[in-house]
C-alpha cells in the first residue's frame, strides 16, 4: 500500500444548512445541540474503533501477554466546531507491529514476551552453553555483542508488518458515517423540538 508509513487521519465534513430566520440566541442553541450530539457520537466512534482494533490484534494472533491489546484506548475532543477522535496505543513496540521493520536480531533479555513465546509456545528451554554466532536446529541464535563478551540468546524476527490501527479505522468507516448522520438527525430533532 503506497504511502502507508505516514500517519493517517480521516476528515469528514458536516455542514448545517437552515432556511429558518433565527435569532443569534436560537442559532447558538442550535450549534450547542449539534456540538452535544456530535460529542456523543465521538464517544461511540471511539469505542467502536477501539473494539475493531482489538479484534484485529486478536485475529492476527498478536497477543502474547496482552500488553498491546490492553493498551488500545481512545480519546475525543471538540475543538471549536471540529470533533477529533483518536485511537491508539502508548506501547513502544506497537509501531513496529503496525509498520514493520527490517529483519533483525532481538536479544531475549530486552524482549521478555518473545522469550515467553519461545519457551511456552515453541517448546524452547534454556539452552546449554553455545558458541557465539551458532544457530541450533530450532533457530535459537547466540550472538556476542562485543569481542570477548558473553554471547546473548535471542531470535531473528522477520519484521513483517501486521497493521491493526489503520485497518481498525477502515473497518469502522460505515459505522462512523451512519453514526454522524444519526447525530445530525438527533440535533435537528432537538432544534425542531425547541430543546
Amino acid at each position: 500500500m503506497p504511502g502507508y508509513g505516514v500517519p493517517r487521519h480521516f476528515d469528514l465534513g458536516v455542514r448545517l444548512d437552515t432556511s429558518l430566520v433565527a435569532t443569534p440566541q436560537a442559532m447558538e442553541q442550535a450549534l450547542a445541540a449539534f456540538r452535544e450530539e456530535f460529542a456523543l457520537a465521538g464517544d461511540d466512534i471511539g469505542q467502536h474503533v477501539q473494539s475493531r482494533v482489538q479484534a484485529i490484534i486478536e485475529d492476527q494472533e498478536m497477543v502474547n501477554e496482552g500488553t498491546l491489546l490492553g493498551s488500545i484506548t481512545w480519546a475525543k475532543a471538540m475543538i471549536g466546531s471540529v470533533l477529533e477522535v483518536l485511537v491508539g496505543t502508548n506501547v513502544p513496540y506497537a509501531k513496529y507491529k503496525e509498520f514493520g521493520t527490517v529483519p533483525h536480531f532481538v536479544p531475549f533479555h530486552i524482549a521478555k514476551s518473545l522469550y515467553n513465546q519461545a519457551k511456552h509456545e515453541w517448546g524452547w528451554v534454556d539452552p546449554p552453553g553455545r558458541a557465539a554466532y551458532e544457530q541450533d536446529s530450532k533457530g535459537r541464535v547466540w550472538l556476542a555483542p562485543a569481542p570477548g563478551a558473553k554471547p546473548t540468546w535471542g531470535v531473528f524476527v522477520t519484521g513483517m508488518r501486521k497493521p491493526f490501527l489503520f485497518p481498525g479505522w477502515q473497518a469502522s468507516l460505515d459505522y462512523i458515517e451512519t453514526r454522524l448522520k444519526e447525530a445530525g438527525r438527533r440535533a435537528i430533532e432537538r432544534i425542531q423540538g425547541g430543546s
